[in-house]
């Protein structure tokens, strides 16, 4: 069970250099769900943390006030919602406070983007209907509960995740599906565009990211519980040219499912020198 802290916040609307959004906000620090290649779990707070990462989380228990005094010193603009936590973790069920955040900014214009994987997103329906610009990004990087479960210690399985797009479209809700990181010969594209296709705007694939998840980490999990892949991931991450020559080849594939499922395809696959400070070993 994870440790929650109550903590008071001194800024809730923070600027961003990033071209999906000028402003983020996230409700909670830390996450519940411990997904092992967690960016955020790099950011500089979770690297002071005492704990390992999805052990603990910080309810910013002021936002509501916070966010009230900010609004009115900044400029309309659009707002992402979870860029380094999860919005809709466990947490939520009884702090709402991402559902308060969402319900000041039903009548402010602005525009809102948010980033999420739980199911738990369909209770503020009521409320995402409000908004005259809104998006979701979706997070699905497998069908396979096996591996959800390997790389994701308590997020939603797909199931869940279907079921919460789907009912975010029937609303009118419009939803994007990111799949971040794609797991080689783990993610199945064909299966998520296969089944989601009807429902969303797009697809947005992501490579793994080692400077987020350790070769070491990587390498242990994939020998543990998927052995019989360990040669092919040895074989990917052993040097710049196989790593080239692998992502190129998924890249192709993931073209050719673009039109194949007429939906706007973005791939987003870093190169090798800079995920890879230090040579896999």
């Amino acid at each position: 069970m994870s440790e929650v802290r109550h903590i008071q916040s001194q800024r809730i609307l923070s600027a961003t250099g990033m071209k999906q959004a000028d402003y983020v906000i996230n409700p909670y620090r830390g996450c519940q769900f411990g997904c092992v290649y967690c960016y955020a779990q790099c950011t500089g707070f979770a690297q002071k943390q005492a704990s390992p990462w999805g052990s603990f989380v910080d309810v910013k228990t002021n936002a509501l006030q916070v966010l009230d005094r900010e609004l009115k010193d900044k400029p309309c603009g659009r707002i992402m919602l979870g860029s380094v936590t999860e919005v809709y973790q466990e947490v939520e069920k009884t702090c709402e406070i991402t559902r308060n955040v969402l319900e000041r900014l039903v009548d402010t214009g602005c525009s809102v983007l948010i980033l999420t994987k739980s199911d738990l997103i369909t209770r503020d329906i009521d409320i995402l209907k409000k908004f005259r610009d809104i998006m979701v990004c979706f997070t699905v990087n497998t069908t396979d509960n096996i591996v959800i479960r390997a790389f994701e210690k308590k997020s939603p399985p797909y199931e869940r995740r279907r079921d919460a797009v789907i009912a975010l479209h029937d609303a009118g809700i419009p939803v994007y599906i990111h799949t971040g990181p794609f797991l080689p010969y783990l993610t199945d594209p064909e299966a998520i565009m296969s089944d989601l296709s009807e429902y969303v705007q797009r697809f947005d694939f992501e490579n793994l990211n080692l400077k987020m998840l350790p070769w070491q980490t990587l390498q242990e999990i994939v020998r543990t519980r998927f052995g019989h892949l360990l040669p092919q991931y040895q074989a990917i991450y052993s040097d710049e040219s196989s790593f080239e020559e692998y992502w190129v080849s998924v890249r192709q594939i993931l073209t050719g499912l673009g039109a194949k499922y007429e939906r706007d395809t973005n791939i987003y696959f870093h190169p090798y020198d800079i995920f890879f400070p230090i040579s896999v070993r």
